[in-house]
């Protein structure tokens, strides 16, 4: 992979990856009622190779000395994965940090405007795994399409109280903005 650019800066995308830069931007998140996040970096590969971009988690972050590791989905209909893909998606990502968390620290690779951590503290198993989405998105795959989340073991669903148009309509004509979420609160589901 070459060199990491800054994540903060203006972005074009109105969809996951601005969710993505709205939650960095905001520095924390309040789980549920109390429970502080603190989110440190995005999307690092955590697999060398040709294709390393296909494999980065969303984001990571830490809550007190525990690690999180974070998928996100952001829409309202069938063109974002589902909830269950999504699961083991991130169960994956894990697996595969676990793997390579000696060679992760050895890169020592993360953004400039993002804050270091240890890949062999995140590949520990009482890192938390969370798939994230805006309140569209679980309406959609839970009400519409009734998918069930609720046996999938070692994974924290959580919704996000944003619309599914917020980024676009924070974008409005411009070619880049910085997109922002008002709320640093998740509902656990």
């Amino acid at each position: 992979m070459g060199k990491l650019v800054e994540v903060l800066k203006p972005i074009e995308a109105t969809t996951e990856t601005a969710f993505q830069r709205a939650i960095l931007r905001n520095g924390r998140t309040i789980l549920g009622s109390h429970t502080e996040i603190e989110w440190l970096d995005i999307e690092l590969p955590i697999e060398g190779g040709r294709n390393s971009r296909k494999q980065c988690v969303d984001l990571i972050g830490r809550m007190g000395n525990r690690y999180v590791l974070c998928e996100l989905k952001f829409g309202k209909d069938s063109r974002t994965d589902n909830p269950n893909f999504a699961a083991e998606e991130l169960k994956c990502y894990h697996k595969k940090i676990k793997s390579n968390w000696i060679e992760l620290d050895k890169s020592c690779k993360h953004h400039p405007d993002a804050k270091p951590f240890l890949w062999k503290e995140v590949a520990s198993d009482s890192t938390m795994l969370m798939v994230v989405a805006n309140a569209s998105y679980w309406a959609y795959w839970l009400g519409h399409r009734n998918i069930d989340i609720f046996g999938i073991e070692g994974i924290v669903f959580c919704s996000v109280d944003i619309p599914a148009d917020s980024f676009v309509k924070q974008k409005g004509d411009a070619d880049v903005y910085t997109p922002i979420i008002k709320t640093e609160c998740w509902d656990i589901i």
